[in-house]
């Protein structure tokens, strides 16, 4: 969800965000089984990269992706790739404090449960928010999605990593895929990088030890709303404003 309402503010797009209660799921994902889904011109359209995709293709505001030529086109959609299968995965360890032990699993875990309880509708029964830290991990897709990253190594050694390479693809040029502007890799990294940061999840806070990563950060995050990444009343940090 995070990377699409990224794509829509960047293309200063307005919209509604209904977050889906995890208790009735199945019934509230209008399409699909899985968020995010948007409603637009009166149709459905889930997963969120073809959704960023077809923005760009109807709203020419502030290109992600289709002004490009092929070349770039193919160095976006490149680190979006990657994104889905090394980014996503740390991203859903870092938010349920994967291999920390229980009181970081805990801890982590009830971060998520209060987002939930103060965005979805009617909110998060308490005996709900006690239990999620445990319930969430042993979910399939959970599961699945976790057994994508490398079991070897712990949060900080993998978001280490993440780090050294996205400075490493960042040397010499403002935004990834070697871009002057932003495209739909940036907002796709962002998005991954900035909730877990903002939201004050532990181990988060190891891109601190990246200046370039802030400072390309925060240049992304001065041409977006303050709430595109995560909603404003569940900030618990915050990234440095940007130089102009």
């Amino acid at each position: 969800m995070a990377k699409v309402r990224c794509f829509l503010s960047y293309k200063n797009l307005p919209y509604t965000t209904r977050y889906v209660h995890p208790l009735r799921a199945q019934a509230e994902i209008p399409l699909g089984h899985q968020v995010p889904v948007i409603h637009l011109d009166g149709a459905l359209h889930n997963d969120s990269t073809p959704i960023g995709l077809l923005l760009d293709d109807k709203f020419a505001e502030n290109p992600l992706f289709s002004s490009r030529p092929a070349t770039d086109r193919s160095k976006i959609l490149e680190v979006d790739a990657w994104v889905t299968a090394a980014l996503v995965p740390l991203c859903f360890r870092l938010m349920l404090g994967y291999g920390g032990g229980l009181v970081k699993q805990m801890r982590n875990g009830s971060i998520g449960a209060n987002g939930l309880h103060k965005t979805v509708a009617g909110g998060y029964p308490l005996p709900f928010r006690w239990l999620h830290p445990l319930l969430v991990p042993r979910m399939k897709f959970v599961r699945d999605i976790i057994a994508m990253s490398d079991q070897n190594k712990n949060n900080d050694q993998l978001l280490a990593a993440v780090c050294q390479k996205l400075c490493s693809d960042l040397a010499g040029y403002p935004f990834l895929a070697q871009q002057a502007s932003i495209t739909l890799a940036d907002l796709s990294v962002f998005s991954q990088l900035a909730l877990p940061y903002l939201a004050g999840y532990d181990d988060a806070d190891v891109i601190e030890q990246y200046p370039l990563l802030m400072q390309w950060l925060s240049r992304v995050q001065s041409q977006l709303s303050v709430d595109a990444a995560l909603r404003l009343d569940l900030h618990r940090r915050a990234l440095p404003e940007h130089a102009r």
